[in-house]
């Protein structure tokens, strides 16, 4: 079992969000905003600067000519997908190449992650069950406990596969009866830390158990679904 002190400590030395992400997500809630306060924000973090112009350049836009500014791309790609991208950004600089104990590198971790943020946004906006924005960013951050719990797993790790592989038990469940916690229990602390809105915690904090969510359930059910069709697709660990 860990103890609450040992998740505590490993907490206080996990990355926090760069000051470019809040500053972001703050001129998206200001309805005052323009493109030149994302173009100020933005561009003392070059990371950035070039997440949202690759964006903008993609060919799902289509666009005949090259973007090359700030300004005209926070035109184009509106608050919304600009925060998605400033997102993506800076969870880049926080997930190791490898996540300990999980075995799981970087990129699988990631593209995980994105196939549940799109699939959660898509169907929350053709169903009308949530903000897409939102449901993004739930989506994406579902598994962030991981960063957490991977330290204590690469410790148990014979108890872990034990359960697995032995008894048959889903990660999740040998996470809970080897250590005490879980990736989701822990993730929710992960997002508070990172100032995260409720309704984000909570879509963290009970993806694997939606029915066990005290509000925003639309949300959390979806993750939930979500997260396991992009398994089912091939896109998990």
């Amino acid at each position: 079992m860990i103890s609450e002190s040992r998740i505590a400590a490993q907490l206080v030395r996990l990355p926090t969000l760069p000051v470019s992400y809040y500053r972001i997500v703050r001129l998206a809630n200001d309805p005052r905003s323009s493109a030149a306060d994302f173009e100020k924000a933005m561009t003392p973090d070059p990371p950035l600067t070039a997440n949202v112009l690759r964006l903008a350049n993609s060919a799902f836009f289509g666009v005949p000519r090259t973007i090359a500014s700030i300004r005209h791309a926070v035109t184009m790609l509106g608050t919304m997908r600009v925060v998605q991208a400033a997102l993506g950004a800076a969870m880049r600089k926080v997930v190791p190449s490898v996540l300990p104990g999980y075995g799981m590198r970087a990129d699988d971790f990631w593209r995980h992650s994105v196939a549940v943020a799109v699939l959660t946004s898509r169907i929350a906006e053709k169903r009308d069950l949530h903000d897409p924005g939102t449901a993004f960013t739930a989506g994406l951050l579902h598994d962030i406990g991981k960063l957490v719990t991977g330290v204590f797993l690469a410790e148990e790790m014979n108890g872990i596969m034990t359960k697995m592989q032995q008894e048959g038990k889903p990660m999740v469940t040998a996470e809970q009866i080897v250590l005490g916690v879980d990736h989701a229990r822990v993730g929710v602390l992960v997002a508070e830390k990172w100032q995260l809105p409720p309704v984000i915690c909570q879509a963290v904090r009970y993806h694997h158990e939606p029915s066990e969510a005290t509000s925003e359930r639309a949300l959390v059910d979806l993750v939930h679904v979500t997260n396991c069709l992009a398994h089912s697709l091939g896109q998990g660990t």
